[in-house]
């Protein structure tokens, strides 16, 4: 039967509207909501901007005893799939919730694309630019895009582009205010996250999985057990540890781009996760004295995301950076891939030069407007 919240929810739709729409399968009834039901899915309390939501559904099992229903929100794809994501199980769950939860993982996954590329560019106390070559190999034919990283101390600002040479906005790291600024230039807005705030919604979701874990106590233990492997199969990330990774010099040599490099690999449960060419910090034009610099930052993003455990992977905080010092230099290439061995995604240093850049590049513009990334979630 459909959950009550659930129902009310809809009936905040037009009648006839939900009628049309509505999706029968078997016991299974859902209605889909797309980007272009800006207006449907505000009547929800979802807004609808260039990020997404991707789709938005309303389902539920209409022949269960008990009520079983909510909501499903896919907000990006744009780095493909698979996605991802975590499940909130709460008796007041909102729709304007789970959009809230999607939108924390759009970003959580940009920071961590971010860091990935950060490892192959450092800050540069003179100002540094660095260029990078992104390709994904998950497409077909494979796509490349190019991205700029731009660094003076411990400020960096890296260019976001969605296709081609277009940017669409920037994430910028401010080491001297602890913070990570991302503007989005198609709808001039931008929203700022620091550690107050990561530890707020950490907080928040401790809380959820206590509640969860209170409302699993009170049902009975067979359907207990089979909700219990329902969400071990559904987020295992968050029912498992994974193994630690382990880094093993190669030994291997290469020059690549005219830096002299040394291959690394990062295995984990006996697969090849991630290939690194590695050059010393010397060898990167500027790069000399910021090691410091980086690693500050590094461990910024690490703290952020390690204190989101509940949100996919455990160990994913760590990927990016646990193995920086060992490596001694920065990646001019690395090469990540999927479980099944295939290439995923490789990013190329193509050049790194010095030049004097402008403070106010690494501040949001003035008439932008500043948009709170949590909201929904707050009570």
């Amino acid at each position: 039967m459909i959950p009550q919240p659930v129902q009310d929810r809809l009936d905040q739709l037009p009648r006839d509207e939900v009628r049309r729409r509505l999706v029968n399968e078997g016991d299974r009834r859902y209605l889909e909501l797309g980007p272009e039901d800006r207006e449907l899915r505000l009547r929800l309390g979802i807004e609808t901007d260039r990020l997404g939501p991707q789709k938005v559904v309303v389902l539920w099992n209409e022949a269960c005893d008990l009520p079983v229903g909510g909501y499903l929100v896919v907000d990006n794809l744009a780095m493909g799939c698979p996605a991802l994501g975590g499940v909130r199980l709460a008796p007041d769950v909102t729709p304007a919730t789970i959009a809230s939860l999607a939108r924390g993982m759009t970003m959580k996954n940009a920071a961590r694309i971010l860091a990935a590329i950060l490892l192959i560019g450092a800050p540069a106390f003179a100002g540094v630019v660095y260029e990078i070559e992104v390709s994904d190999h998950t497409t077909s034919p494979v796509s490349t895009t190019g991205s700029r990283i731009s660094v003076d101390g411990l400020l960096l600002k890296m260019d976001i582009t969605t296709s081609g040479d277009d940017i669409d906005g920037e994430m910028i790291y401010r080491g001297d205010r602890k913070e990570m600024v991302v503007v989005n230039d198609r709808d001039k807005t931008y929203f700022v996250l620091d550690e107050e705030q990561i530890k707020a919604l950490a907080a928040q979701i401790n809380q959820a999985m206590s509640a969860m874990e209170q409302a699993l106590a009170a049902v009975p233990e067979g359907q207990r057990a089979k909700m219990e492997t329902m969400m071990k199969q559904r987020m295992p990330m968050q029912m498992d540890q994974r193994e630690p990774s382990e880094l093993k010099k190669t030994g291997e040599t290469d020059t690549i781009n005219g830096y002299p490099c040394v291959k690394y690999q990062v295995w984990r449960g006996g697969a090849l996760e991630r290939e690194l060419w590695v050059t010393p910090w010397e060898n990167i034009e500027g790069g000399a004295d910021t090691a410091q610099a980086f690693e500050d930052m590094s461990a910024f993003f690490k703290e952020m995301l390690d204190s989101l455990p509940q949100m996919g992977d455990q160990s994913f905080g760590d990927s990016a950076f646990e193995h920086l010092k060992e490596m001694g230099g920065i990646p001019v290439v690395t090469r990540e891939f999927a479980d099944d061995g295939s290439l995923d995604n490789e990013s190329v240093l193509k050049s790194a030069k010095q030049q004097a850049l402008d403070p106010v590049d690494f501040e949001p513009p003035k008439d932008y407007k500043r948009k709170d990334m949590f909201k929904g979630m707050k009570k």
